[in-house]
């Protein structure tokens, strides 16, 4: 499966697949904006700000909440 690219120093095989993040994985409220900061994925969301948390193991990432931050956030 997959999709095979040609490069010039060989092929690679490219294999898509989605992870899905909702309220199971900590993200709450319609999203409305995502930024990449300082490494971390931030999103803002109708019921405030997250943070995308690693977790160790096969264990997929979660959402947190960021302190202080639980009302409409519209831009990052």
């Amino acid at each position: 499966g997959g999709t095979w690219l040609a490069t010039g120093g060989g092929i690679v095989r490219f294999q898509p697949r989605f992870t899905e993040f909702g309220e199971n994985s900590g993200l709450r409220g319609s999203l409305l904006t995502l930024a990449r900061w300082r490494g971390q994925l931030f999103a803002g969301t109708t019921s405030g700000l997250f943070r995308l948390t690693p977790r160790g193991g096969a264990s997929a990432a979660v959402f947190q909440t960021v302190p202080g931050l639980q009302e409409t956030v519209w831009a990052l």
